[in-house]
């Protein structure tokens, strides 16, 4: 089975290169001089996960029709008054924007942080929809800050290509279904 799946690139400086796949960041992570070997480990990092996973999930392997990468400037603030907390967000974060053709939403997925990812009813919402849900995200999570999740602003897409066998259905799979 052929997977194509969204790839970040990002230059680091001199010869070293940081490539990921966002879905799975950042357990499919990579950083070296070479942007070809580092496409083959990361292509075996998602064969193996593949094969592992559960059948339900083959769905999040699949390449929407419909992807670009934005970098959007964060300038938001958010409270929680019952914690006494404040977090003050300004950077730029690098998004995916995926959309389905049948979807009348778009899902946003930080490069950097998979697990707040959200959806837009429209493209032209994003920036503000944005700064809200990292916001809440950090509020959340106990963050004060996103140090580390920011972009760098040389982050480009390419395409991760993998020949992965399926995963199989096996009894205790089976079992779950029905």
């Amino acid at each position: 089975m052929e997977l194509k799946l969204p790839l970040v690139v990002a230059p680091l400086g001199g010869r070293l290169v940081e490539a990921w796949v966002p879905a799975f960041w950042p357990r499919i992570h990579r950083v070296g001089p070479s942007l070809s070997s580092l496409k083959d480990d990361l292509a075996l990092a998602v064969m193996e996960r593949f094969e592992k996973d559960h059948p339900s999930r083959v769905a999040s392997y699949q390449l929407p029709p419909h992807l670009s990468l934005k970098h959007v400037k964060v300038d938001t603030e958010a409270r929680d008054r019952e914690k006494g907390l404040r977090v003050v967000l300004k950077g730029r974060m690098a998004v995916l924007l995926e959309k389905w053709p049948r979807d009348d939403f778009w899902v946003v997925t930080p490069t950097r942080l998979a697990e707040a990812r959200f959806a837009i009813p429209n493209a032209e919402s994003l920036p503000l929809a944005l700064g809200r849900r990292l916001g809440a995200w950090c509020l959340e999570h106990g963050l004060t800050n996103l140090e580390g999740f920011w972009a760098q602003g040389r982050e480009r897409l390419e395409l991760l290509e993998v020949d992965a066998y399926a995963p199989t259905l096996s009894l205790i799979h089976i079992s779950e279904v029905t």
